[in-house]
């Protein structure tokens, strides 16, 4: 991945000033990035139209220039062709500090159980059992479409990763919901709470009476024993 019109190397979108775009390849496809900005050069204006939506007279076509419809963007190279990107933004979560509001969301990056550095927890997408802790992301118009990180399994003997259960109660009401969650006992915070998302988002908006969450063997988890419980 390289910038494009733009002093700085790193990958926080956050940090001035910023790229015009991306370009970004893989070794395999390309031995330098000479090649692989030549390639592009050549080749990137047969997408705009597909990609970007636009639909430009010759003329126009002719004297468009990246840096003028991808800024804040980038391009990708897939299989050897170029796909071009309107929104491209980079997150590195590593280089922030356990306890940071994460870049990405409300809640708070932690320590990755795996590696020890800094991370952003959510679910799998794929394992129930399992928990992504993310140390790189790109996203691309406004989607997630790379990432590095750590798969860390739960209830696996040695790790710090638990599933549990988590109940709460509205005020005036008896009966409660509950769902499963997990428990990260290294960082002490309740994530990943299969409700609705909707009602998730509620529960932050409006804190309901009592919140109660159960480990394994029937051991009760205070909340004053959580440092935080994430409702994304």
């Amino acid at each position: 991945m390289t910038p494009t019109d733009g002093p700085t190397q790193g990958t926080h979108m956050s940090a001035p000033p910023r790229p015009a775009y991306y370009i970004i390849y893989f070794p395999e496809d390309f031995p330098d990035e000479e090649s692989a900005r030549a390639h592009f050069a050549a080749h990137w204006k047969d997408r705009i139209e597909e990609d970007l939506g636009f639909t430009l007279a010759p003329e126009e076509t002719a004297a468009a220039r990246p840096e003028d419809l991808l800024t804040g963007g980038g391009v990708v190279c897939i299989h050897g062709e170029w796909r071009l990107v309107l929104r491209m933004e980079f997150f590195d979560f590593a280089a922030f500090a356990p306890g940071d509001v994460s870049p990405v969301g409300r809640q708070r990056l932690v320590r990755c159980p795996e590696c020890g550095r800094t991370a952003h927890a959510e679910g799998h997408p794929l394992d129930l059992r399992a928990a992504h802790y993310l140390h790189w992301l790109r996203k691309d118009n406004g989607v997630g479409k790379a990432w590095k990180g750590c798969k860390v399994m739960a209830d696996e003997p040695g790790s710090r990763l638990v599933t549990a259960t988590f109940a709460y109660r509205r005020a005036g009401r008896r009966r409660g919901r509950s769902a499963e969650c997990f428990y990260d006992e290294l960082n002490k915070v309740v994530f990943r709470i299969q409700l609705p998302e909707k009602e998730r988002h509620g529960l932050r908006e409006r804190p309901p009476a009592e919140i109660f969450v159960t480990l394994g063997r029937g051991r009760k988890l205070r909340v004053e024993e959580a440092v935080e419980i994430n409702f994304e």
